[in-house]
């Protein structure tokens, strides 16, 4: 029969490929459904209610001190998310996954998978359980694009190229990865050794041009709507990574027709990580997400050179297994099922309702399940800080001791991000969160305690701070919108908003420019009401891609 195109055979191979993915989306529902909160899911609540409510708005106030939402994150699965639901969505992925890994190992990489050791696959359904359901999602668009991709269907495979690049920048990456390493592998071999037939093949190959396209959109993207951010890539994730590679080029069977790709695939991924070691993005130690496969990578490799399961062998695959099973160590973690719920949450919204000061925001300490940073601003009090560790550098570092936090750095880190209130829930905390909280129970941190709600306690802020610091340095009282903020000026003159700069605000009256913390300056020429909204227009896109984002506060 033929599916989208391609001709299918439901043969002993897709059989088993069926089979397996029932059971991974059998294992998933109940990770899922019956498990803890995944690391990540209070930033796609947070965003899928912002979905459910405005649409792709793309400004969101309430995390942050302001930031950009959706755009260079993810599209589809909010969408996919509002018509089947945030946990149907990521089971569902994972099971396709599944199914298209079989079918493609078995197609190109016979003998990966023999017998039992295709068991290896089960290890997929845990990944749901670190939340990173977009990344989940993009690596079923990028799996069912390398499925056309082989039988050389070219506008299914622009199709798909564009489906990944609205699910997941990351499957991006990996996906050019992919086609690069097999288009100049196939190039080189056509080639003959010819340099001239080897570059004029690659300059004129479909794939490579509608990767370079989709690659370029994506860099475009994040030119117009840069974040004020970085992901931070940890010396020991390098580390990690590089280990991997090594053990992986060691593991490519010599002498396959698959040989050189594989191992051009793997020292691509091991420069990409590099790089991103070494240059500041959104990127960071996200690129290291490949390891979390690392399981069934080296069975499949180990197979494929045909290692017996002797001491070395199965110590690394042990190794392996374990890394990529660490997810369910928060099933065993029972308090922090307590603080996953509405109702814990709910029970702080008399308090914070008659204490927030009207334009300031409530600073939480994170908990390791970071639920609190959905259920808040759901209730309608903008936080501080959320769930993207990238927007946390610089902004947030000392929470991270880049410099050590101290009672000083701590209130005026408070003030400078417009917080009246901090609420300490129970633990356990996220390690950015840690030294935070233990400062605040030694009583040192300059807060007044203002009332203990069940086992969370909420803190005064010295001063009242609010978003909005006029021109003499008082705080005035304001009103924060989803994306828009409002207050009445008493004069005329330059007031510091603790908000991040975007150069498609716009403004009732006056000028707005970045400052150098990058937060927003607005001089006010009349005093009076005044509002700023964030507002997209093609115009505005064209002139920030230009180079023309603010002009000087001078």
């Amino acid at each position: 029969m033929q599916l989208l195109g391609l001709e299918t055979r439901f043969d002993r191979s897709v059989q088993t490929a069926v089979a397996y993915s029932g059971a991974a989306l059998i294992l998933a529902a109940l990770l899922v459904t019956f498990g803890p909160a995944a690391v990540d899911q209070a930033a796609h609540s947070h965003l899928q209610e912002i979905f459910n409510s405005h649409g792709f708005v793309l400004w969101d106030n309430s995390w942050y001190l302001g930031r950009y939402s959706f755009v260079n994150y993810s599209f589809a699965f909010y969408v996919l998310a509002y018509l089947l639901g945030l946990k149907v969505v990521a089971a569902v992925s994972v099971a396709l996954s599944v199914a298209i890994i079989s079918v493609l190992t078995d197609r190109y990489f016979p003998g990966s998978f023999p017998g039992y050791r295709r068991l290896s696959l089960m290890v997929v359904p845990f990944m749901t359980l670190t939340g990173a359901w977009p990344f989940l999602l993009g690596m079923t668009f990028m799996l069912l694009t390398l499925l056309v991709y082989s039988a050389r269907r070219r506008f299914l495979f622009a199709v798909g190229t564009v489906l990944v690049l609205l699910s997941s920048p990351l499957a991006l990456i990996a996906l050019i990865l992919v086609v690069v390493a097999a288009e100049v592998t196939n190039s080189l071999g056509a080639a003959d050794g010819a340099w001239r037939i080897f570059i004029r093949r690659l300059l004129s190959n479909y794939y490579l041009w509608v990767v370079a396209a989709l690659a370029l959109i994506q860099l475009l993207s994040i030119r117009a709507f840069p974040d004020h951010g970085f992901y931070p890539y940890w010396v020991s994730d390098l580390i990690e990574v590089e280990l991997f590679c090594a053990i992986c080029l060691f593991l490519v069977p010599k002498g396959r027709r698959y040989s050189t790709g594989l191992r051009v695939l793997i020292v691509g991924y091991g420069l990409i990580n590099v790089a991103a070691f070494f240059m500041r993005s959104n990127l960071g130690s996200n690129a290291a997400r490949i390891v979390d496969f690392s399981f069934p990578v080296l069975v499949a490799l180990v197979s494929l050179r045909d290692f017996r399961l002797r001491a070395p062998v199965f110590a690394l695959l042990a190794l392996a297994l374990i890394w990529n099973l660490m997810p369910l160590s928060q099933i065993m973690s029972v308090s922090i099922y307590q603080t996953s719920n509405a109702s814990f949450w709910e029970k702080l919204r008399p308090v914070l309702s008659r204490s927030l000061v009207p334009g300031s925001r409530v600073e939480l300490v994170d908990t390791a399940n970071h639920q609190g940073d959905y259920y808040l601003p759901k209730m309608g009090f903008p936080i501080v800080r959320g769930w993207f560790r990238q927007d946390d550098f610089p902004q947030n570092a000392l929470l991270y001791g880049s410099p050590p936090l101290s009672r000083k750095s701590y209130l005026n880190w408070l003030e400078g991000s417009g917080a009246s209130l901090v609420v300490l829930p129970p633990g356990p905390y996220d390690f950015s969160a840690s030294a935070e909280a233990n400062l605040i129970a030694s009583g040192t941190s300059g807060l007044k305690l203002l009332a203990h709600v069940g086992e969370s306690k909420i803190y005064l802020v010295p001063g009242s701070p609010t978003v909005v610091r006029s021109p003499g340095g008082a705080y005035l009282p304001a009103k924060i919108g989803f994306d828009s903020l409002s207050f009445v000026a008493p004069k005329s003159g330059s007031y510091t908003l603790s908000l991040f700069y975007s150069p498609y605000f716009n403004v009732s009256g006056g000028k707005i420019c970045a400052n150098a913390r990058g937060m927003t300056t607005w001089k006010i020429s009349k005093p009076g009401t005044h509002r700023l909204v964030f507002g997209l227009t093609f115009g505005r896109v064209a002139s920030v891609l230009l180079g023309h984002t603010s002009g000087p506060c001078s």
